[in-house]
């Protein structure tokens, strides 16, 4: 389907009218708009969340920074705890918080935010209180599942036999992805910083992300067991080739898993190859000007670039 049929084919979808929090591409015809890449159709709201009702896993690939995100991620969750949910598991908390989530006070959303020092930064916890709160109500585990600083540290400094050899056994982290997979992870690393990294610091980033794809898939099948969970991930996180849902795959072989991206519509020329990548896609306002978020810059020598938390690939650096 050419982009052009497509974006004809949205605009007769079901959709509903929520005021949307940012304004760019808040009056984009497609703003709203869901698409079953399977099917290569357009759906309604209801049609989807009946989907995600039934899956076992539930993968929602999010912007940080975009506030209407959330109100869809809260939506989706509701939908998933329709039916007994184990796990509800967060990248943007990571895994050396957990005591503070299993300890703190739950019905204090404001002070857990600070306990785990999300108040600031690209992913401030009053932008995901509502969305927390939705996964308490459903009964669900908080999964705190981001991979730490230091393990990203030490998998930049030593690869992946620095981390637990029966993490690394398990998730198949030990085994390369295939090779054409490995080869589009890579082109897409270096198109993320604008094509200046050497071969040595790509191939260690490569392995980062694969660390922290596989983390995610980790965590939850861990704390879900034989029940049900959801994620909540950066986009990159849950596409299906070679993001979290490659290792959830190997962890719960035979699982209905249902991973679905929350695409701005500035992104809409993506689509062709975005569309492969996720069930579904459902499109937002971005939460900045179109164009706004260029390659990143390594800013200094290769040893140095952002070695203790690497910020997740932005979304146009997908494809």
């Amino acid at each position: 389907m050419t982009p052009v049929v497509l974006l004809l084919a949205l605009l007769t979808a079901c959709q509903s009218s929520p005021e949307w929090v940012h304004a760019y591409g808040a009056r984009h015809p497609l703003a709203g708009s869901i698409h079953d890449t399977a099917q290569n159709r357009p759906v309604g709201e209801k049609e989807l969340l009946a989907r995600v009702a039934e899956a076992d896993f539930v993968l929602i690939g999010e912007s940080r920074d975009n506030l209407d995100h959330r109100r869809l991620e809260a939506l989706l969750i509701a939908a998933a705890g329709r039916r007994p949910l184990a796990a509800a598991a967060f990248e943007v908390i990571e895994t050396d918080q957990q005591p503070v989530l299993v300890e703190h006070r739950h019905d204090d959303l404001a002070a857990l935010g600070r306990a785990l020092h999300l108040e600031g930064g690209d992913a401030p916890l009053d932008t995901y209180g509502a969305v927390l709160a939705v996964a308490r109500r459903t009964g669900a585990e908080l999964v705190a599942a981001g991979l730490p600083g230091s393990s990203v540290a030490a998998v930049m400094a030593g690869g992946t036999s620095a981390l637990p050899a029966a993490f690394v056994v398990r998730t198949g982290l030990d085994r390369p992805l295939p090779p054409l997979l490995a080869a589009a992870l890579e082109r897409t690393i270096a198109a993320a910083y604008c094509g200046e990294l050497g071969q040595d610091l790509l191939t260690r980033l490569a392995g980062v992300e694969r660390a922290r794809d596989a983390g995610l898939a980790d965590r939850l099948a861990a704390v879900a067991g034989r029940n049900r969970g959801v994620l909540i991930a950066d986009r990159a996180r849950v596409r299906k080739d070679w993001g979290a849902p490659w290792y959830l795959e190997r962890l719960r072989p035979g699982a209905r898993t249902v991973s679905i991206a929350l695409l701005e519509v500035e992104h809409v020329r993506e689509m062709p190859t975005i569309g492969v990548l996720y069930d579904y896609v459902w499109f937002t306002p971005g939460a900045h000007p179109p164009g706004s978020d260029g390659c990143r810059q390594p800013g200094g020598a290769a040893g140095e670039i952002e070695v203790r938390r690497i910020a997740p690939m932005r979304p146009r650096h997908l494809s």
